[in-house]
């Protein structure tokens, strides 16, 4: 029984014992051959071993010599001329690289300001669309309003008032007007004028056109009412019936009458005020651009 139990205690390991079989030997074997391993494989600390071993008295002479780097090496390298050449085309490629990236950055930018400009007309033209489309509005709102009037009197009282108007504005009103009531107001007019009213309103293509001949032949009627009056008065009633005018018409008209006085189309525009002048000068752009260039430019001067 004794013997029994003293076999049972030695094959019982001490905590010391099994601290040292299952944990400190595996350890230590694992550091080691990690270490080689890292020596082996690590250009930089198998040379700083070999150093280290060099310099002890009986393991020097066990490990090999460390390799000496010759210092001339590097510059033997550079002065090749294989390498001097690749050198010298890849300092051509960066700055090739170079020159093509900022020309590329500049693109970028001019690109950039050309978009904001457009941008900027954009937004302009945009402006000067609606403000034209409020005076369209209530240009038309006006002729309704006149045709209604008519249309609300007497034929026989309505129809000499209208033939004093001129024919543009007169096809205007009747164009606004019920079959009905064009044809009660043509009745009581002069046979000519009413057979010259149904040609104009028989050819004409739209309300716009009808309005730019109507202001025309305004303008006509206003130069010879003014013809033997001041040139100064007559600029001024021409620019202050313009300015009233829609931006577009008043451009249409202007142009035709470039082409026969350029001088009066210049005093008409200097005696306007800005913000009529800049928004028939801005239709007559988008119209002729040469023409709006020359104007201006005799604005200016």
């Amino acid at each position: 029984m004794t013997n029994a139990n003293a076999n049972t205690e030695r094959a019982t390991y001490t905590a010391f014992e099994r601290f040292l079989y299952y944990f400190l030997i595996p350890l230590i074997y694992s550091s080691v051959l990690v270490f080689v391993l890292f020596i082996i494989f690590n250009e930089d600390v198998r040379t700083s071993f070999l150093r280290t071993a060099n310099q002890i008295p009986v393991i020097r002479e066990l490990v090999p010599d460390v390799k000496q780097e010759d210092p001339r090496a590097y510059e033997q390298i550079m002065e090749d001329p294989e390498v001097k050449r690749l050198q010298q085309e890849a300092k051509q490629q960066v700055a090739v690289l170079e020159s093509e990236l900022r020309s590329a950055i500049e693109a970028s930018r001019q690109k950039d300001s050309e978009i904001a400009a457009l941008q900027e007309r954009i937004a302009e033209l945009e402006t000067l669309r609606t403000d034209q489309e409020v005076s369209s509005e209530q240009y038309e709102e006006n002729l309704r309003s006149l045709a209604r009037m008519y249309a609300n009197m007497r034929p026989s009282k309505a129809a000499p008032i209208l033939e004093n108007l001129s024919k543009g504005e007169l096809v205007q009103v009747l164009s606004y007007m019920t079959m009905d009531q064009r044809s009660a107001l043509l009745e009581r007019m002069d046979p000519e004028t009413a057979a010259e009213v149904t040609s104009m309103m028989i050819d004409m293509e739209s309300i716009e056109n009808a309005q730019i001949t109507a202001l025309k032949e305004r303008i006509q009627q206003l130069e010879t009412e003014l013809a033997g009056r001041a040139d100064a008065l007559t600029t001024e009633q021409l620019a202050a019936t313009f300015a009233v005018m829609d931006a577009s018409s008043a451009a249409n008209v202007l142009l035709e009458m470039l082409k026969q006085n350029e001088g009066e189309v210049i005093n008409i525009l200097r005696a306007m005020e800005l913000p009529s002048r800049s928004a028939i000068l801005a239709q007559i752009s988008d119209l002729d651009k040469s023409a709006a260039a020359r104007l201006s430019s005799k604005l200016s001067g």
